[in-house]
């Protein structure tokens, strides 16, 4: 009697565990799936190989050359300064599970220090021209608003600015891609021709037009353009200005420093000044003109789109002072 008194009790336990297990179950499956599970599933479902790329400049040159074979993702979000990124472990595992990760290189991807990828991903496109890449002498850190202090060292690192060297880097990345998917070659070496017909058209633009300068001195509001000055022989120095943030007292104060050593007329922008600046240098007989690097992608259309507006700008601009010249 006792026995079965037990037994009874025992199966009625069994069975209140059983309907446990299955209540979390369900309750676990209408959960959301964490974000890195749901990286790794897509990752590993894909059908293309996938390419990473570290900034805009070479997320059009992949994108271009790649065809519709080859998926290519530039994962850095659009409010930030890609060199000064950080990646998150999402990130990480994205890049990991890529079949090319394509880089900058002259230092430009100081993030690379702080993660571990794959060094057979990992394809640096101006490695063949590095004895080109310009030094940086010293240091100068400074705010880049949000994104909290950046440090300008080592190497200058905007590279295809110098349109010549853009080419290289793509003819680069082309032989990469030929060496690592040769089946698809012919495709590669047909985009590759577009490419740097469309790099050649952007170096003559801006030949023609920094031309016309005649080596008169221009200011860049930000150390970015070393290889764009030393390509295109622009006689210029560099502040340390934000478009975005008004100069302190003391920036005013290094300008007219510098136009009392030499005269001035234009100010080479990476992005649109505050009005208030603008403002402020028009009554001083500098203009201001955009000729944004592109480093990150931009609502105004894809890095070869943006560098023929810059162009445009340059020309608009050099147009008008001549014209005001012969009145």
């Amino acid at each position: 009697m006792v026995n079965c008194v037990n037994e009874r009790r025992t199966t009625h336990m069994e069975h209140q565990l059983i309907v446990l297990i299955c209540l979390i179950t369900a309750l676990s499956g209408c959960e959301p799936s964490d974000t890195g599970s749901e990286t790794e599933s897509s990752l590993a479902s894909r059908t293309k190989p996938l390419i990473m790329v570290s900034n805009n400049p070479l997320y059009y040159f992949a994108t271009e050359l790649a065809g519709n074979n080859i998926d290519v993702q530039f994962p850095i979000d659009t409010t930030g300064d890609p060199a000064s990124w950080r990646p998150t472990a999402q990130h990480i595992t994205e890049f990991q599970q890529a079949d090319l990760i394509v880089l900058n290189g002259a230092g430009y991807e100081s993030w690379l220090t702080t993660v571990s990828l794959p060094t057979t991903k990992l394809f640096n496109t101006s490695k063949s021209f590095q004895r080109e890449w310009i030094p940086i002498e010293g240091g100068v850190t400074h705010s880049h608003g949000l994104e909290g202090e950046h440090n300008h060292r080592g190497y200058a690192i905007t590279t295809w600015m110098d349109m010549l060297q853009a080419s290289q880097q793509v003819n680069n990345m082309g032989e990469e891609l030929i060496q690592r998917w040769p089946e698809q070659a012919a495709g590669f070496e047909s985009r590759l021709a577009v490419l740097q017909q469309q790099l050649l058209l952007l170096d003559t633009r801006f030949q023609q037009q920094l031309s016309r300068l005649e080596g008169e001195s221009v200011i860049f509001s930000h150390p970015v353009y070393q290889y764009f000055q030393r390509r295109y022989q622009v006689n210029g120095s560099s502040l340390h200005w934000e478009p975005d943030q008004a100069p302190t007292d003391a920036q005013w104060q290094e300008l007219q420093q510098m136009l009392a050593e030499k005269p001035v007329r234009i100010m080479i922008w990476e992005g649109e000044p505050m009005a208030e600046t603008r403002r402020r240098l028009d009554n001083l007989g500098i203009h201001s003109v955009v000729i944004s690097p592109a480093a990150n992608t931009s609502a105004k259309g894809d890095w070869l789109t943006v560098q023929s507006a810059n162009i445009d700008r340059l020309a608009e601009l050099l147009d008008s002072l001549l014209e005001t010249a012969k009145l």
